[in-house]
């Protein structure tokens, strides 16, 4: 038992370090994170709180309540990181002139 427990901690740990480079990406993008669904990042931090309070709560344990804090903090980093990538995208480029995004390609495509 002490050997999950270990594991479940380490766990969380490498959970924690894998939002790094999703963060990185969403930061780099060219397509102002177009590509990224804030939608389902902000329904993952979502469910994280609501399992950080089972954890809290019902259970009440304090390493399923750290990972799950994790989690959310991820979780809502990289809705967080896209927003504002988004928001300077629009500012940046020229919405509303005709020309958008191509995600696939990373570039501004002007309609011919």
């Amino acid at each position: 038992m002490a050997i999950l427990t270990t594991l479940y901690g380490l766990q969380g740990l490498a959970l924690a370090a894998s939002y790094a480079p999703q963060l990185r990406s969403v930061w780099r993008s060219k397509t102002g994170a177009q590509d990224i669904s804030i939608v389902t990042w902000l329904f993952w931090s979502a469910t994280s709180l609501i399992s950080l309070f089972y954890a809290f709560n019902v259970v009440k344990d304090m390493p399923f309540a750290a990972v799950s804090a994790t989690t959310l903090v991820g979780s809502v980093a990289v809705s967080v990181v896209a927003a504002v990538r988004r928001f300077q995208h629009g500012r940046t480029r020229g919405q509303g002139e005709g020309s958008y995004v191509d995600p696939m390609r990373q570039t501004e495509v002007s309609p011919s």
